[in-house]
């Protein structure tokens, strides 16, 4: 195995761990909650689906310039 794939794993598993403990915390509503207690948590929130949205347009367009199956 690669040292990238063993860090990709590691890092995946450590943030799985994360969510399942913030979901038995406070639930699926729980999470989102504080980003709208304030405009500053919304507008960060905001930015950060932006991103993964523009990311995810990216990495498909890429791929499919790559010659990958999507």
């Amino acid at each position: 195995m690669s040292g990238r794939l063993i860090v990709l794993v590691a890092v995946t598993a450590g943030f799985s761990v994360l969510t399942v403990i913030a979901l038995m915390d406070v639930g699926y509503l729980g999470i989102l909650e504080p980003h709208f207690l304030r405009w500053g948590g919304a507008q960060v929130f905001i930015d950060l689906v932006i991103l993964a949205v523009l990311a995810c347009i990216w990495m498909l367009k890429d791929g499919r310039e790559q010659g990958l199956s999507t």
